[in-house]
């Protein structure tokens, strides 16, 4: 079988049919209006089977039957084939997220395993721009030149939506054309090598090793999918410290994005805020989140008066001056600070 002919039989797979059933489908697009007798000289089956495949193939409506002795065989045109299958997949898809709105989304998401796995490099591309799709304040990716290439139109997207994005950049020998194209859309850091991850709104995340050990004991590329908050914030602050650690290709007093800006991952969004106390700006920040100590709701705005971060303790938060006092703001799981922030939005003053 001619390698033309191979990669025409995996498009028609596509469509719902096994590979040889594309064989015999094709064998009786080139016979024109044939019979058994003919096909089974074109194509290495037996007859029994033949048959078989040749019933498949007309309840599909991938070819026609002319009842006479003997029966004749005709193939549907495959061009017009593929519209009407097409157009049943768009009527199909209406129906479905007609049902789907109907229903409780709430039990459906509730269904969603904490962590799951993905296999091959196209399924770990398509489920991290659907995690890129989802978020709504910030992103945060380790990727290699290569692999951001295929994520780069889905960011581009998401920084039109107002989406925060910093990325840690891996090797250190990127294209400057490659570089500027996505310092227009993302705060970006250089660093030797990583692992691969995808991280949105704090709470989504994607996980890969360069290669890993799959379920099947296999080597290859293997990613793990996780809807979880700690689990995420435990990747998330790796990123941060590697961020720390890293080549900042950006010298910019701002990061791209339009103000105000609203983070979930309150690492980064410090980084954004001593840039900006670094280059004279008087950043204004609404903190929702809640006290240490009593677990009541804080839900505050002010002026940012000081920013520590102390990499080798692993100690990142700022102060605030709000109702005439200073409050000490951390992350979400803060046991020191007076604050725990869930969601920090940055303004800058005129």
């Amino acid at each position: 079988m001619s390698q033309n002919l191979k990669d025409i039989i995996n498009e028609i797979k596509m469509f719902g049919i096994t590979e040889k059933e594309a064989e015999v489908y094709l064998a009786i697009l080139s016979l024109g209006t044939t019979t058994v007798s003919n096909i089974m000289k074109k194509v290495n089956i037996h007859q029994p089977r033949l048959y078989s495949i040749l019933n498949r193939l007309y309840e599909k409506g991938f070819i026609e039957i002319e009842d006479g002795k003997p029966k004749l065989y005709k193939a549907v045109d495959p061009v017009k084939k593929m519209e009407d299958i097409i157009s049943e997949l768009a009527k199909r898809k209406s129906s479905v997220e007609r049902i789907l709105r109907s229903m409780n989304m709430d039990t459906l998401c509730s269904t969603v395993p904490t962590v799951w796995t993905t296999k091959g490099s196209k399924n770990i591309i398509y489920n991290s721009k659907n995690i890129i799709n989802s978020s709504n304040n910030d992103l945060i990716l380790s990727v290699e030149t290569e692999r951001l290439k295929s994520l780069l139109e889905a960011l581009t997207e998401a920084y039109n939506r107002n989406v925060n994005i910093f990325i840690l950049l891996y090797p250190l020998d990127v294209k400057n054309t490659l570089l500027e194209k996505v310092k227009k859309i993302a705060a970006v850091s250089l660093v030797p090598a990583g692992y691969y991850s995808v991280i949105s709104d704090s709470k989504r995340c994607i996980y890969s090793q360069r290669t890993a050990v799959a379920g099947d004991g296999t080597l290859g590329e293997y990613a793990f999918i996780i809807n979880d908050p700690t689990l995420t914030d435990l990747i998330s602050d790796d990123l941060a410290s590697r961020w720390l650690r890293a080549i900042v290709s950006d010298d910019r007093q701002m990061f791209p994005g339009r103000f105000p800006k609203t983070y979930t991952n309150h690492v980064f969004a410090l980084f954004e805020i001593e840039r900006l106390l670094k280059g004279g700006k008087k950043p204004i920040v609404s903190v929702k989140g809640r006290y240490v100590k009593n677990g009541e709701v804080f839900n505050q705005s002010g002026p940012v008066t000081d920013v520590v971060i102390k990499l080798d303790k692993l100690i990142y938060y700022f102060t605030m001056k709000t109702d005439g006092r200073e409050i000490s703001v951390g992350g979400p799981d803060a046991l020191l600070e007076d604050v725990a922030a869930r969601e920090i939005t940055v303004h800058l003053t005129p």
